[in-house]
C-alpha cells in the first residue's frame, strides 16, 4: 500500500514538473535550437555591429553549451545600446511563467536589461552582473504584469556609459513559451454593398464604377473650412480634385469642421441624414 502511494505521489510530482517547465522556452542559439536563425536588430550602438553567434568563449560550469550570442557595445553607442527580435512566439505572462532568465559573460560590471514590447504596455527590468569574465545567470521577475501579452524581446547587455568597446556574451534566455493563438483569418467574404449607385461615389469597389484617384493620403486629409469675417466657404478645389464626380458651389455656412463622409466596405458614402450648419450630405 505504501509503495502504491509513493508511486502515485512520484507520478503526480513528475506531471506537475512537466506542466511547470512546459510554460517556458529557452533561446539557446544552437544550430538545432532557437535564436541563431532569427532576425535580430541592433540599435543605439554607434555603427550597430550585428549580433553574432560564435563558439562559447568559456564552455563549462553553468554554461557548457557550444554556441552563444556575442554583442559588441561600442564606445560610440548609447548606454542603452540594444538588440531585439520579433521572432519569439507571442505569449502572455502567467503565475507559472513570470520569471525570465539569461546567462551573461561580461568583462565589466553593468546593468543588463530585458524589455518586452509588442502588445501590452512595454516593461523593462534591469539588474547588474556580480562577476566578470565568467558565466552568471540573472533572473528577472515579471510577476507585476501577469496577463500582459508581448511579441518582442529587447536585450540591453551593457546598460552604462562606456569609453571603450565591450564584447559581451549572453545565452540560454528563458522566456515564456508562446501561449497566445494567432488571430483567425476571416472565412466569409464581406457582404456586397447594396446602396443605390446614384448615391455612391466609389473609390475602390467591385460593386460600383470607381472614380479616378491619384492619391489616398495627403495634407488635406481632413476637410478644413475657409473662414472669413461673416461666412465659411467650402474649398471646392480640394473636393473636386479628389472627387471629379462631385461638383459643389461655394455655400455660406457657419464656421465649422465637417467630416463629409464615412468609409463603408471600401466605399465613400455621402451622409444624407446628418445636418451640418444647415447642409445635408
Amino acid at each position: 500500500m505504501k509503495s502504491q502511494k509513493l508511486l502515485l505521489l512520484t507520478t503526480l510530482m513528475l506531471a506537475l514538473c512537466a506542466i511547470v517547465f512546459a510554460q517556458s522556452t529557452t533561446i539557446d542559439f544552437e544550430p538545432a535550437g532557437s535564436g541563431a536563425d532569427w532576425a535580430w536588430t541592433v540599435g543605439e550602438n554607434g555603427a550597430n555591429p550585428p549580433l553574432t553567434f560564435p563558439a562559447n568563449p568559456v564552455s563549462g560550469g553553468i554554461n557548457a553549451s557550444a554556441t552563444v550570442a556575442q554583442f559588441t557595445a561600442t564606445a560610440g553607442g548609447n548606454p542603452w545600446a540594444l538588440c531585439f527580435t520579433d521572432d519569439i512566439d507571442t505569449f502572455s505572462f502567467t503565475a507559472a511563467n513570470s520569471l525570465v532568465k539569461i546567462m551573461v559573460y561580461k568583462p565589466v560590471i553593468s546593468n543588463v536589461a530585458i524589455k518586452f514590447e509588442g502588445g501590452s504596455t512595454p516593461l523593462e527590468l534591469a539588474q547588474a552582473n556580480s562577476v566578470i569574465n565568467q558565466w552568471e545567470e540573472l533572473t528577472f521577475d515579471f510577476s507585476s504584469v501577469i496577463g500582459n501579452t508581448y511579441s518582442r524581446i529587447v536585450i540591453i547587455p551593457d546598460f552604462a556609459p562606456r569609453t571603450q568597446d565591450n564584447i559581451l556574451y549572453f545565452d540560454n534566455i528563458q522566456i515564456p513559451e508562446g501561449n497566445v493563438a494567432p488571430p483567425t483569418v476571416p472565412e466569409v467574404a464581406a457582404p456586397t454593398p447594396t446602396y443605390d449607385a446614384g448615391n455612391v461615389i466609389s473609390l475602390f469597389s467591385n460593386a460600383y464604377t470607381n472614380v479616378p484617384v491619384d492619391t489616398w493620403s495627403a495634407g488635406w486629409d481632413m476637410l478644413m473650412w475657409q473662414i472669413s469675417r461673416s461666412k465659411a466657404m467650402i474649398q471646392k478645389d480640394t473636393l473636386t480634385s479628389l472627387l471629379p464626380a462631385l461638383s459643389l458651389p461655394p455655400i455660406p455656412l457657419m464656421p465649422a469642421i465637417c467630416p463629409i463622409s464615412t468609409w463603408t466596405s471600401g466605399l465613400l458614402i455621402p451622409q444624407h441624414s446628418r445636418p451640418h450648419s444647415g447642409l445635408n450630405w
